[in-house]
């Protein structure tokens, strides 16, 4: 599977066998969100150490939660699940994109993987430059389940 990656300055492979040291992040809990964090933290998935879902989506944090609760914590904090997370998943409407990202503080350390449909992969970094000046695109993340 390969994923496209919003980042500074890096692109990464990660393996299975990263996946025990690996923490995600999901901002915008809808449909897209819900089923890759159901596949991840599933018997077969990727499993992930941990998962921090926002709580924007209740019903469907809730319900993730319900099904592996020792995998998946909600976070009503969007800063709190970027400081806790190395890989966050952005599946945020427009208009809640631009409210929220611009606030965020993001580091250099975070892999940011934009699920935005409507707002284009080259215009995510927009949202997020107004707190990290040197924040850019760059690259493609893969993540290799046969590894």
């Amino acid at each position: 599977m390969s994923l496209q990656l919003v980042q500074s300055d890096r692109s990464s492979t990660l393996s299975t066998k990263d996946s025990k040291m690996t923490t995600l992040g999901l901002l915008g809990c809808g449909k897209m969100g819900s089923a890759i964090m159901e596949g991840y933290c599933s018997d077969g998935g990727w499993r992930p150490s941990h998962v921090y879902v926002s709580s924007r989506s209740a019903e469907k944090s809730a319900a993730l939660q319900a099904k592996y609760p020792t995998v998946i914590s909600i976070e009503s904090d969007n800063q709190r699940i970027i400081d806790q997370c190395e890989i966050i998943f952005v599946g945020l409407l427009p208009d809640v994109a631009r409210e929220i990202l611009p606030r965020l503080k993001i580091g250099r350390q975070h892999f940011l993987i934009s699920m935005m449909a409507t707002i284009s992969l080259r215009a995510a970094p927009e949202y997020i430059a107004k707190t990290r000046p040197d924040f850019g695109l760059s690259g493609t993340l893969h993540i290799d389940e046969d590894a």
